[in-house]
């Protein structure tokens, strides 16, 4: 037992924990690719033809090279479950290629689609391959929801007209104006608004019961409202709870305070006039909804995408039909018409996924939820977790997963990550014992 053989565990724990710090071309690297994902926060000059074609030229290059990632990744390294499913995830988006073409859709149109949002499920394996820090990435957060705090309050200020988050459809400043006595608040079509349950899960798991620490919180919520949409506000407030009842770093008596805070930020919150007007809009389009029962559009949308899209096709209901490009083919028709008549695939995240990728998909996301939950990281980390179950419960009710599908990769790549710091805990405390024995 010599001095060396002593320090192998803390090297290899190094080794895993602390890898090199980030290249500069890397850093630059990701933050343009950042940016090109969230089209500068949906701005307007991308309304400019040679533009637009540039961006889906950037898009496709993007999904290539990260398909270059994989392959070189996947080379060199054995995979965990969670890996697993973010493999089968990434096939099943690229072999959709083959699916829609085998249903009559144009191939070059069905990439363009894929390359925008599904395909940079890819950046997955980019992180894997360049081992980028963690620290790095939630910092990347910090940025990302600053950005868009700042752009909200920019399309405020300047509405009706626009620089950021203009929708694509025609009366689209009418139909803003409708929501907003409809539901208190203006939707803004901005990426990013799924940072505040984050943030909020986050300053959850680290509080002190600080004045600061309970101002903070305070303001997350405030900013929840600014999402607009009602279920992902009830589950945010859910999974809240939950984080905190199931904190191994609070004790009985701490969780009780945070009850009791919570209690007081919701008084405070609704004694705000700007979020108890849209409380008391939301509770009364919630109520009108509820009498509609199975009549609600929601259920039927998704009735008909699970069970009269496909006409009882065993290939359709297995592999899917592809993504909806718009065009064409049968299925584009069947698409359009079901849109005409108000049926959206993304108003139920699920059947989306369905549409698009079939059975395999439901089963690999159901797979990577369940690497989710089973993986094992430090405690102090579990509100990421929480923040993944968050996006899964509210996939109830949209397509969440999809529309913040690169947070979701950097967020799996930080649990991988965790796990192999957790790993190495375990292998130093064995070494650790074995050394403990052989002395005694």
């Amino acid at each position: 037992d010599t001095d060396r053989s002593r320090g192998l565990g803390d090297v290899y724990k190094r080794q895993i924990l602390l890898p090199s710090f980030i290249k500069k071309s890397n850093a630059l690297f990701i933050v343009f690719f950042i940016l090109h994902y969230l089209r500068l926060y949906n701005c307007v000059i991308y309304k400019i033809q040679a533009l637009k074609y540039l961006a889906l030229i950037i898009d496709m290059l993007f999904s290539f090279y990260f398909l270059f990632c994989y392959i070189r990744y996947k080379k060199k390294h054995h995979v965990s479950l969670l890996e697993k499913s973010v493999s089968l995830l990434f096939l099943i988006f690229w072999g959709s290629l083959i699916v829609g073409s085998y249903q009559g859709q144009n191939f070059l149109y069905a990439l363009k689609q894929l390359s925008m949002l599904y395909l940079i499920w890819g950046f997955y394996y980019y992180l894997r391959l360049y081992n980028i820090k963690v620290e790095f990435l939630f910092a990347l957060f910090r940025y990302m929801f600053i950005g868009y705090l700042l752009i909200t309050v920019i399309c405020y200020i300047l509405f009706p007209h626009f620089l950021f988050g203009m929708p694509s459809y025609d009366n689209a400043i009418k139909h803003m104006l409708s929501e907003a006595d409809n539901r208190g608040v203006m939707r803004f079509n901005l990426p990013c608004k799924m940072l505040i349950p984050f943030f909020i899960f986050f300053q959850i798991s680290k509080l002190q019961m600080s004045i600061k620490d309970i101002s903070n919180l305070l303001f997350l919520f405030v900013c929840l409202f600014l999402i607009g949409n009602r279920f992902p506000l009830a589950v945010t407030v859910l999974c809240s709870f939950l984080l905190c009842m199931t904190s191994k770093s609070l004790n009985l008596s701490q969780k009780v305070k945070l009850v009791v805070i919570f209690f007081v930020l919701g008084v405070l919150i609704y004694n705000i006039p700007f979020t108890r007007n849209i409380v008391n809009n939301m509770l009364e389009i919630t109520s009108t909804q509820a009498e509609y029962g199975e009549n609600d559009i929601r259920v039927i949308s998704a009735t008909y995408f699970f069970t009269e899209l496909n006409e009882g096709d065993i290939f359709k209901n297995i592999f899917g039909n592809g993504i909806y490009t718009h065009d064409l083919s049968p299925y584009g028709k069947l698409m359009d018409y079901a849109h005409e008549i108000g049926y959206w695939e993304s108003d139920v995240g699920y059947a989306e996924i369905f549409v698009y990728f079939g059975l395999i998909g439901l089963i690999a996301l159901l797979i990577w939820f369940i690497g989710v939950l089973t993986v094992r990281i430090p405690s102090e980390y579990f509100f990421l977790k929480i923040y993944l179950i968050f996006i899964i419960i509210s996939m109830i009710c949209g397509g969440y997963w999809f529309e913040n599908i690169v947070e979701m990769a950097i967020i799996t790549y930080i649990l991988v990550k965790l796990n192999s710091g957790y790993k190495a805990d375990l292998i130093v405390l064995e070494i650790f014992r074995c050394k403990s024995r052989n002395i005694t």
